[in-house]
């Protein structure tokens, strides 16, 4: 079991993270990717990371987001993953957001959050909070790279358990906007 402190450590890193990017956020832009109003993101996301507790962890997503707000937009995500420790693949579903700020005329810092129910192949369901933050870059007018860091908490539905945090990692993006 984690002990406080390591989660408390993830969770100053996180919002130290959020500060610096809204800090750095605060230039003005004056790009053509200042509003998504009206535009459809697919992204496909994933990592690959040692977990001190689990082993080697692999994690993937699809994500797809319509922007109701010029920087404002809601959707849903679908997730799979596998850790070394118990070698069980999880598949996760659920609702997702994302907020961003534009700093330059192709880049903009990112904020997202997410909300998944997902269920082991052979075992426990888990209810999953999920906070990012990062940067993304369009490299043309409707594809983009990201990188994000975030943490997700962890919660067994079947047991009741209390949420428990897993460990920080980044997470590599591609999307297309439509």
């Amino acid at each position: 079991m984690k002990n406080l402190s390591f989660v408390a450590l993830q969770t100053v890193v996180l919002v130290l993270s959020l500060i610096a990017s809204i800090a750095f956020a605060s230039a003005e832009s004056s790009g053509k990717f200042d509003s998504l109003e009206g535009r459809t993101q697919i992204e496909a996301a994933g990592s690959a990371y040692y977990d001190s507790y689990n082993g080697f962890d692999f994690y993937t997503s699809a994500t797809g987001i319509h922007y109701i707000l010029p920087h404002f937009g809601i959707g849903g995500v679908a997730s799979l993953s596998q850790n070394s420790y118990d070698k069980v693949w999880n598949f996760g579903v659920g609702p997702s957001l994302e907020y961003f700020i534009p700093v330059s005329e192709r880049g903009q810092i990112i904020f997202q959050g997410r909300a998944m129910v997902s269920a082991a192949f052979t075992s426990s369901s888990n209810l999953t909070v999920g906070a990012r933050a990062g940067y993304r870059s369009f490299v043309s007018d409707d594809i983009a790279l990201s990188v994000t860091l975030g943490t997700d908490w962890y919660r067994d539905i079947v047991t009741g358990s209390p949420f428990r945090a897993g460990n920080m990692n980044m997470r590599f993006g591609f999307s297309l906007f439509f």
